[in-house]
């Protein structure tokens, strides 16, 4: 399965540019201009300030306006069993999630391999 570092790097080849990141960020955000939605992949960062590979699940998509379905269907392409929830998800749409306020969430994906995230990025541009 890919990382989020290996993630980051393939959408950064498919013309994707970083938006939103720092130290103290869960999710890094990453734009295209095919693309209205950003994407975001989860972030770690290490006590010294390195970043620390997510494996689980590291890229996550808008909710409402990704084709969820057609893309948790292409292969090697792993969808969470349930919503994933940050408040660094800025751009996608608030939900009750137990807290005392409602939180920014979207759908998390897993990648067997390169081909696997290639077809997904594809799909989603498309």
């Amino acid at each position: 399965m890919l990382n989020s570092i290996e993630v980051e790097a393939i959408l950064k080849e498919h013309g994707f540019s970083l938006a939103s990141a720092d130290s103290r960020r869960y999710a890094h955000g990453f734009r295209h201009g095919g693309l209205g939605d950003p994407l975001y992949v989860k972030a770690k960062t290490a006590k010294t300030g390195t970043p620390v590979a997510v494996g689980r699940y590291p890229l996550v998509v808008h909710p409402l306006n990704a084709p969820l379905t057609r893309l948790s269907a292409l292969p090697g392409v792993h969808m969470a069993p349930s919503p994933y929830h940050n408040t660094n998800l800025a751009d996608f749409p608030k939900r009750d999630n137990g807290g005392k306020k409602e939180i920014a969430h979207g759908r998390a994906f897993q990648f067997a391999d390169r081909v696997a995230l290639d077809a997904f990025v594809d799909a989603v541009l498309s």
